[in-house]
């Protein structure tokens, strides 16, 4: 079994445990949210509670709120979760479409 980075609940950042390894879930967000902010740390706070976990693959989908015939995709990785639940998401890939 893979260890890597989920430490939820966990004591400290070194703690791991059997079943908290890779996940290999698809999560998908909408948002008005048109910054990078979904990649900062801050964002996702209950990521952990909400079962994350590294390895998991994060779907945003984000539109102006004025302007919806402009969308973002993005893509992500869950690349770790800390012992409070935050999510930090790896660099996205963006895709835009304007119609």
């Amino acid at each position: 079994m893979l260890f890597t980075g989920n430490n939820y609940q966990q004591s400290s950042t070194a703690t791991v445990r059997a079943g908290l390894g890779s996940g290999n879930g698809l999560w998908t967000y909408t948002t008005t949210d048109m910054t990078s902010s979904p990649w900062d740390g801050s964002y996702f706070t209950d990521g952990g509670a909400l079962g994350m976990r590294p390895g998991d693959v994060v779907m945003i989908k984000s539109h102006g709120t004025t302007v919806q015939s402009s969308w973002y995709l993005r893509f992500a990785v869950v690349g770790y979760v800390t012992t409070a639940g935050v999510a930090y998401l790896s660099t996205n890939s963006l895709i835009t479409c304007t119609t």
